[in-house]
């Protein structure tokens, strides 16, 4: 039996759709590897500000960019393992 033209178009624009979502969560993934990287960075003394307010500001900031890294990382984890199990 002959598919139709229709259910090719079908089927390439949404395998297109999957190489799309998996290019953003890729790169979505990576963002979030990189957020608790610099969450993880130790401040360097020579830099640090004498200022107390600044110095808060610093360490505030570096402490929820690695609590977003984490986030991410563990949301993706979960993700993949959800896949997984549901492709079982």
């Amino acid at each position: 039996m002959a598919t139709r033209a229709s259910t090719r178009w079908a089927k390439l624009l949404g395998e297109t759709a999957a190489y799309v979502q998996d290019g953003i969560d890729w790169a979505v993934d990576m963002g979030f590897k990189a957020l608790k990287n610099i969450g993880d960075k130790k401040t360097q003394e020579n830099g640090a500000s004498q200022n107390k307010y600044v110095r808060g500001a610093r360490q505030f900031g570096r402490a929820l960019v690695h609590f977003l890294g984490v986030m991410g990382d563990e949301y993706y984890r979960t993700y993949e393992r959800l896949k997984k199990r549901k492709s079982e």
